[in-house]
């Protein structure tokens, strides 16, 4: 019996014996039974409309899932007489080590996650990787601060720097020998500022032309070979993306941005309704979605997936506690949602297992199938992805025998 209707039950007793010291006619008041009999009505319905609720486990799943559930179950019953102790309900920046050492936490990193709905992909790597990319040869640093540049050749002026600036990295580093830690620490948010909404978003900014700077060089090559110099040096082929999509316009997918934050009325939360005007396919964030139940409907009926980003909302301080996060709400209406990483880079995070720290099986399972659903793969390659994830991931004993109580 799920934990909540336990505690349900216990009250009601408890307000029994109270009324009954009093030497109150409860019995003509209530039916006790009835009462009981009730609230576990009310809580199959809770069940049935909630996410993965027609998810049925089989074999290793349902020992799996009884592991999970008895981890968490027990890192809960601790949290509740010390709620201080309650890491979802910590920053991130702060709480992700001890995240990492929980019960509960390495279960999750042994199940299968599905597909990546909604990552930047200059912050997608570990920060530690990244700074494996600045020990690559041709890699020039600004002489101070920390603008990068892969090049053969010194790199022109870059906006407000000369080419005095530059300098090659190796230079720089034998001059300062704790130079990868400082890149580093401007890699990642700091936990030290992270306590005022403004002050993160700004480190945020500042963080992320550092990442894209950090990475360019990889993704464009040094000599910028395809780049003609000129200003309609890609008329052509910018005329040729117009015209062609102009027999396409069903056939596009959107996928936008929206509702990426805690305002309501405002501008930012105003974009959700664009978002579904112009027919978008899934909805970055939706954060501000919950404060919008029309709009919500019209997301269920359109089938739109929420791709959530727990704690991202959390570290750019659109919720403090993860138990206040509306994705509670998405999962309880069963609303077509993925949980997705952001930018895990940038505050420490590794992989998609921290941002499924409060989900069941049932409902990890429904969200890894969501993330083939709901993907803009076309049906052939969405049922070979179907296949894949039945031969190898929940429905395979060797995925969920690997998934131990520890």
């Amino acid at each position: 019996m799920p934990s909540d209707v336990v505690e349900l039950e216990n009250d009601l007793r408890n307000f029994v014996v109270y009324f009954e010291f009093l030497q109150l006619p409860i019995g003509r008041i209530f039916d006790r039974r009835s009462v009981l009999e009730g609230a576990r009505s009310i809580d199959r319905s809770r069940a049935k409309a909630a996410v993965g609720h027609d998810i049925v486990l089989e074999g290793d799943e349902i020992k799996a899932n009884e592991c999970l559930m008895r981890a968490k179950t027990a890192e809960l019953d601790h949290a509740f007489q010390h709620p201080e102790d309650f890491l979802p309900a910590q920053n991130f920046l702060r709480a992700r080590k001890e995240i990492e050492q929980s019960t509960v936490f390495r279960i999750l990193r042994r199940m299968p996650k599905g597909g990546l709905f909604h990552a930047h992909g200059l912050a997608i790597l570990s920060v530690d990787k990244l700074l494996r990319y600045t020990h690559l040869p041709n890699l020039w640093i600004s002489r101070s601060g920390f603008a990068f540049l892969f090049s053969r050749a010194r790199p022109p002026p870059l906006l407000s720097h000369s080419c005095d600036d530059w300098v090659p990295i190796e230079e720089r580093r034998r001059a300062e020998p704790n130079l990868d830690q400082e890149i580093k620490r401007h890699l990642m948010l700091s936990s030290s500022r992270n306590d005022d909404i403004n002050h993160v978003w700004k480190d945020f900014n500042k963080l992320f032309p550092a990442v894209v700077q950090a990475m360019e060089g990889r993704i464009s090559g040094p000599d910028h070979r395809f780049r003609s110099g000129r200003p309609g040096g890609h008329a052509s082929l910018v005329a040729g993306l117009q015209g062609g999509a102009r027999g396409h316009q069903d056939e596009t997918n959107f996928f936008f941005h929206a509702g990426e934050t805690n305002w309501y009325g405002r501008q930012p939360d105003h974009n959700l309704y664009d978002a579904i005007v112009l027919n978008t396919k899934r909805i970055g964030h939706g954060f501000a979605l919950i404060k919008h139940p029309k709009l919500m409907e019209i997301v269920k009926e359109k089938k739109i997936v929420v791709e959530v980003s727990p704690i991202s909302n959390q570290v750019l301080k659109l919720v403090g506690d993860m138990r206040n996060h509306p994705a509670a709400h998405f999962f309880a209406t069963n609303l077509p949602v993925v949980i997705t990483s952001d930018d895990p880079s940038l505050w420490g995070a590794k992989g998609l297992s921290y941002d499924f720290y409060e989900a069941d099986l049932r409902a990890l399972k429904q969200l890894a199938l969501n993330s083939i659903k709901y993907s803009s793969l076309d049906k052939h390659e969405k049922l070979k992805a179907f296949k894949i994830s039945s031969r190898h991931g929940w429905n395979s004993s060797r995925n969920c025998s690997r998934v131990r109580c520890v």
